[in-house]
């Protein structure tokens, strides 16, 4: 990049060594991320290229999008990559925004007919479940947060009723190029669409700019303030957290490399991530492995291949949702069967308990893997079928003692009694430890009988592959 130092640069430079490694902050809180990208937004002075799975129309995702539309007054070009599954607004609603000065929306594999999801779903169920899960946000194309957040409240935990616990990384430096470079290969492809092609209405600039502001405003005012961060002083406030919290909070790292599918995984069904992944680990671990993944869905080949590690000494522990905490019944239909194989190989599951949080019902979203206590995976990969050959996916994989053992220590802390519950063999039938008791119990904890009841009938169908 050249001519003026802009303020991202500086901070790479003041935070970063001379020999050009890149910097990673573990973003273990929904506040703590959100506050992230708020200040990456507030930092931003020539870019910001954002893509995610699913952008919801509530108040942080209001509130983001508000900061976007600041950036993009003060000159910032402001692209917005989403999955047309999870797009917050109607097409007139996204090409007014399309519309706005310095801002440019594109939808990923959109519906071929703008009747809703259901009618595609009959007619051409081949390509509409074919999605883009990738979350990324990057700022001048020298910082970037990469993981397994969506935008919405859920997400940041600012949702009163149920909440996701989940896993994000500040990345800072050379790196983040890849990323942007990700991005631009996705926003090019003929799989991404602008949403003035789609939508083909005309507005005024003026127009423009007083409907999708005031339309924003009175949204934000309706929802009133809620738990967010207040509105005033929210850009200082922001902006100090993304210096003080994750700048200088940097883990330099000796290697790092972004794994991620290549826009037209759709058509070609190419695992590449899930490959790479994969090659690591089965090459990497000598003594442990810990994963932690929303939809853990192994198959046969996992199955072995964890099996092979457990069976060769290597510690391999996973956690997952449980019945109770995952929202997705056919998901814990297709990962029931694989418990009994992979308990009897020796790997120790664990399954995160609905009511571990405090206020508020919790459902796991994470996607990380620690390899030996000295690499990390953190990004939008699940541990299933659906991530490994619909969905094009991305992620961080990042050579560093000190982050693999702050990734291990959410991880282990995830696996605590208090927070999840041991499935284990008791007598070869299937049982759990709950809390501190050291009796097994064999009936599934904290899911409601109907709920089993549904997930055992959904187990019959041949559902795997589309989990």
């Amino acid at each position: 990049m050249t001519g003026r130092e802009i303020r991202l640069q500086r901070l790479c430079r003041r935070h970063l060594p001379d020999g050009g490694g890149s910097g990673f902050t573990l973003l273990s809180t929904g506040p703590a991320a959100f506050l992230t990208l708020h200040g990456l937004t507030v930092a931003a002075e020539r870019t910001l290229d954002v893509q995610y799975y699913l952008w919801e129309d509530d108040g942080s995702g209001r509130r983001l999008l508000t900061a976007l539309l600041d950036a993009a007054d003060r000159g910032v070009r402001v692209r917005l990559l989403l999955d047309d599954i999870g797009a917050p607004s109607s097409d007139p609603e996204l090409a007014r925004l399309d519309a706005y000065p310095n801002v440019e929306i594109r939808l990923y594999n959109p519906f071929p007919h703008r009747f809703g999801l259901v009618f595609a779903l009959l007619f051409q169920s081949r390509r509409v479940t074919r999605r883009m899960h990738n979350k990324a946000f990057v700022a001048d194309r020298v910082a970037a947060v990469v993981g397994g957040r969506n935008v919405g409240d859920r997400y940041f935990e600012f949702d009163p009723r149920r909440n996701f616990r989940d896993l994000d990384l500040f990345a800072a430096g050379p790196v983040v190029e890849q990323v942007a470079q990700s991005f631009d290969a996705f926003w090019d492809s003929s799989w991404s669409r602008p949403v003035g092609a789609i939508d083909r209405g005309r507005w005024r600039l003026a127009d423009v700019r007083s409907t999708v502001r005031r339309g924003l405003r009175r949204r934000i005012l309706r929802a009133g303030a809620g738990p967010y961060p207040g509105n005033v002083g929210l850009q200082w406030r922001s902006y100090r957290s993304l210096v003080r919290d994750r700048f200088a909070r940097l883990v330099v790292a000796e290697r790092a490399t972004v794994l991620v599918d290549a826009p037209d995984k759709p058509e070609t069904g190419e695992p590449r991530l899930l490959e790479s992944l994969l090659a690591r680990i089965e090459q990497g671990p000598v003594s442990e492995l810990l994963l932690e993944s929303a939809y853990f869905v192994p198959a046969r080949h996992g199955v072995s291949l964890l099996s092979h590690l457990a069976r060769s000494g290597v510690r391999v522990r996973v956690m997952t949702n449980s019945a109770a905490s995952g929202e997705v019944a056919v998901a814990h239909a297709a990962y029931r069967k694989y418990r009994r194989p992979l308990l009897r190989a020796g790997v120790e599951l664990y399954e995160l308990r609905a009511d571990s949080a405090v206020d508020w019902g919790l459902n796991l979203h994470t996607k990380a893997a620690v390899i030996d206590r000295r690499r990390v995976f953190v990004g939008s990969l699940n541990m299933d079928p659906r991530s490994a050959v619909l969905n094009t996916e991305i992620g961080l994989l990042v050579d560093s003692e000190e982050l693999a053992a702050q990734v291990a220590a959410f991880i282990e802390d995830g696996m605590s009694p208090a927070r999840s519950y041991r499935a284990v063999l008791d007598d070869g039938r299937l049982a759990w430890l709950v809390g501190e008791d050291p009796q097994p119990t064999r009936r599934e904890p904290g899911a409601s009988r109907w709920w089993l009841l549904l997930v055992r009938l959904l187990a019959l169908l041949p559902i795997e592959r589309q989990v």
